[in-house]
């Protein structure tokens, strides 16, 4: 199979530049729809609010300290906005990093994304550049693509435990591995199977190299 690289000698292209435009045109998108999200979600504690007290207005009764709960409160619109901040930032980090990446030199070091928790993924299991990326090994992939949540974790205890413990730094020369191993390959049986999960973790990281 071919894999398609970019030189890292040669200077911006239009396409590059495009591709760069339409990331960061994404990730505008990504924050309207946070922005909407979160907004929704206060309205309809304000809905639930309103609707309650029309309720006990209806029925002559008052509400009691118990019910509190139930009302919109500052607390609960501080919560809102951390809650949209820390996405908005985290989207911020994986978008910045994402186009960094893909102007990247093949032998220069790749910035490291976040997952959706914000969290960053032990250097052990990352690429450390697209050449680096171009040899990686589907193993890698595999542990990668599940910090990452391109694919879920497996219903298997003992393979769960191993894969946290690859996220922690855990080595893939560890015995342990071949748990995984076999674990890979009944969930990725195909080598197009492997490859395609390749490609989706290479369009995550902002990395144009393609296995085909």
């Amino acid at each position: 199979m071919s894999e398609k690289t970019k030189s890292s000698s040669s200077p911006p292209t239009l396409e590059s530049l495009q591709s760069q435009i339409d990331q960061l045109t994404k990730l505008v998108e990504k924050q309207n729809k946070i922005i909407l999200s979160t907004g929704e979600k206060l309205m309809q504690l304000q809905l639930q609010q309103q609707k309650d007290k029309h309720k006990e207005l209806e029925s002559g009764q008052i509400s009691k300290s118990n019910d509190d709960n139930e009302y919109v409160t500052n607390e609960d619109i501080v919560q809102l906005v951390g809650e949209l901040q820390g996405q908005l930032l985290t989207l911020d980090y994986k978008s910045f990093s994402r186009v960094a990446n893909s102007s990247k030199g093949f032998n220069e070091p790749l910035e490291i994304v976040p997952n959706h928790d914000g969290e960053y993924p032990n250097e052990s299991i990352y690429p450390t550049s697209k050449f680096d990326f171009k040899r990686f090994d589907y193993l890698k992939v595999y542990i990668l693509a599940q910090f990452y949540e391109l694919i879920p974790l497996v219903d298997d205890e003992e393979v769960d435990e191993i894969v946290i413990k690859c996220f922690n730094g855990l080595t893939i020369d560890s015995p342990e591995i071949d748990v995984l191993k076999k674990d890979m390959n009944l969930t990725l049986p195909e080598k197009k199977d492997k490859e395609s999960l390749y490609n989706k973790l290479a369009i995550y990281l902002g990395v144009e190299i393609r296995k085909e």
